[in-house]
């Protein structure tokens, strides 16, 4: 391929690596709303993908509920979506197709027998519509809890952060991000992701 050098110093990339942390992005009332609506649907353990999936409880120890779309979500599948929509017209500037996975309910409990965590991954699954993610946003559901810090892996910098209830964060799917061991308490949030085309 032909290489011309005066085009790409004048050029200016996306800033990918970009994180957005919004405080009380969720409200207390929609929060609420929003453990209400959990309450129609079933736990199950939480599963990981690909060549690690024998060292599931290792690596991540959580239970989880996908939380479909209804009449009664639809307002929450909307903030999320308009959220992620400007904040990628702002930094990313990703081509997107939408919100095309259920959101997920996740609860990271820490007790005496339990630590619940996720280690070191990237939302980016291998096949399905996982690998289709680009963005991801998480909020977390309450804030009554000790441990479970989020954190994002970016170079030899990370960034570690306790969020507390109705706070979000907006970041490309493709990053490292970790969820803590939560020592007391129980760590409850939502998370959802934008899909879209191949990068190109």
């Amino acid at each position: 391929m032909f290489n011309n050098f005066n085009l790409l110093k004048s050029r200016t990339n996306v800033p990918v690596s970009q994180v957005q942390f919004i405080p009380q992005f969720l409200h207390a009332h929609e929060i609420n709303a929003v453990k209400e609506i959990a309450q129609n649907f079933s736990y199950q353990d939480a599963r990981i993908q690909g060549g690690n999936s024998d060292q599931n409880i290792i690596l991540r120890q959580s239970q989880i509920k996908w939380l479909e779309w209804n009449n009664a979500n639809w307002w929450l599948y909307t903030k999320l979506m308009n959220k992620v929509d400007e904040l990628n017209t702002m930094l990313w500037n990703f081509e997107l197709y939408g919100i095309n996975e259920f959101i997920q309910y996740s609860e990271y409990v820490g007790d005496q027998s339990s630590r619940g965590h996720y280690d070191w991954h990237i939302d980016v699954g291998n096949e399905g519509l996982s690998s289709n993610r680009k963005l991801t946003i998480e909020c977390v559901l309450n804030g009554d809890y000790n441990g479970g810090e989020f954190s994002l892996l970016m170079g030899p910098s990370e960034n570690k952060v306790k969020l507390s209830a109705g706070d979000a964060v907006v970041y490309p799917s493709f990053l490292l991000n970790k969820i803590y061991p939560v020592i007391s308490g129980t760590r409850t949030s939502i998370v959802s992701w934008v899909g879209g085309p191949s990068f190109k």
